[in-house]
């Protein structure tokens, strides 16, 4: 499951992150990896989930790594486990695309990789749009129902 987050995390983010150079006809900063690590499901009494941004140095080269970490109440829900705070599959895709709304922001400005403010709103909103159109976000919305019906049989 590790590896397919992952993949959808970064499907998604090349997609945004090559949309957003065209939009804005302006080019990441060069310190900005292009692969984003899914960190794991984590407990979280105040959150769906965290990007980690850590800017590292390699020899005289700046860099940023990206990090995103899943609540783990998805984990489970995602498995069929009746969880309250998930109420369908959107809310599992805003949470990923909040937080990869996160990381491309702070592709072009790392000042701006932790506001909450009405750019990343929008952005997360164009993600989430973007996210269902995904034959992987298809694929998995479908194994968590049938995960859901073989949990509620028992």
């Amino acid at each position: 499951m590790e590896v397919f987050i992952e993949h959808l995390l970064n499907s998604a983010y090349h997609y945004q992150r090559q949309r957003l150079i065209e939009l804005y006809s302006k080019e990441p900063k060069t310190y900005a990896s292009s692969h984003i690590r899914f960190g794991g499901w984590e407990i979280s009494y105040n959150g769906k989930g965290r990007t980690r941004l850590i800017k590292e140095t390699m020899g005289n080269l700046n860099f940023v790594s990206k990090t995103i970490y899943l609540n783990i109440i998805y984990s489970h829900w995602l498995v069929g486990l009746p969880i309250p705070h998930v109420r369908d599959f959107s809310n599992f895709l805003d949470t990923i695309a909040h937080e990869l709304a996160h990381c491309l922001l702070g592709d072009f400005d790392l000042d701006l990789a932790s506001e909450h403010n009405d750019e990343h709103k929008k952005l997360t909103r164009e993600i989430s749009g973007y996210l269902v159109k995904l034959p992987e976000v298809n694929e998995l919305e479908r194994l968590q129902r049938e995960f859901g019906k073989i949990s509620k049989k028992r």
